[in-house]
């Protein structure tokens, strides 16, 4: 299968994936693998699929779904900052825990005409969410697709070997049949470091970097375990 280059990349402490900027977009699909992990407690890291608004300041809107370690638990999530009265944190369906090795499949998609969100997770083919949230009037997302790794905050993150993406494209209209795949579209790396700032990978070339994405191809990538500090 053909190999594809990054077209940007950034370092950030908290993020290692890609964003997809070839938009707007109205609803973005994917799957990943859950990857086994180690931790000695406390270590934490999500995986998710999304939209995000980044082009009308406080109206932007990061509406995502996906699925944590070390407990597993499918969740999904209306992001915003500031903060307003149609966001919320993580809603987390408790009642499923996603072993490693399983495939993650999600869908997260929005209606202009009535600015209602949707989410779906299904794990190895069953739907464990599948959910709607009414935004306000003049919320925005679609600007970009995300397929990221993420660490809550300060944690440490657990270790695993690789995360893979699979299967993962857009939709330029929700209901439409039309589709984008991954790797025909310009792509942009986040490199999960210490310090925020980018490194040329593999981990051996600096200390600094604790996730990176890289083995693109025409339908996903892989996320890439250097260091948990």
């Amino acid at each position: 299968m053909p190999q594809y280059t990054s077209a940007g990349h950034q370092g950030y402490t908290g993020w290692a994936g890609y964003s997809l900027k070839s938009g707007p977009y109205q609803k973005v699909v994917g799957h990943f693998t859950q990857p086994a992990v180690n931790s000695l407690g406390g270590d934490y890291i999500s995986d998710w699929i999304g939209l995000n608004g980044t082009t009308q300041g406080s109206n932007d809107r990061l509406i995502q779904a996906g699925a944590d370690t070390l407990n597993g638990t499918p969740f999904w999530e209306d992001f915003c900052f500031p903060a307003e009265s149609d966001c919320n944190g993580a809603v987390q369906n408790h009642s499923v825990s996603v072993a490693p090795g399983n495939v993650v499949s999600v869908a997260v998609w929005y209606v202009p005409a009535t600015n209602v969100s949707y989410y779906q997770v299904a794990v190895n083919g069953t739907l464990v969410i599948n959910t709607q949230h009414a935004m306000l009037s003049s919320a925005h997302t679609g600007d970009v697709a995300d397929f990221i790794t993420e660490r809550p905050g300060t944690n440490l993150i657990p270790t695993f070997g690789t995360i893979v993406w699979n299967s993962a494209r857009t939709y330029a209209v929700y209901n439409s049949s039309t589709l984008v795949w991954f790797g025909s579209q310009r792509v942009y790396s986040w490199e999960m470091t210490s310090d925020n700032n980018f490194y040329t990978p593999p981990c051996s070339n600096s200390t600094a970097i604790l996730i990176y994405p890289a083995s693109i191809t025409s339908e996903g990538f892989t996320n890439y375990f250097c260091t948990n500090h």
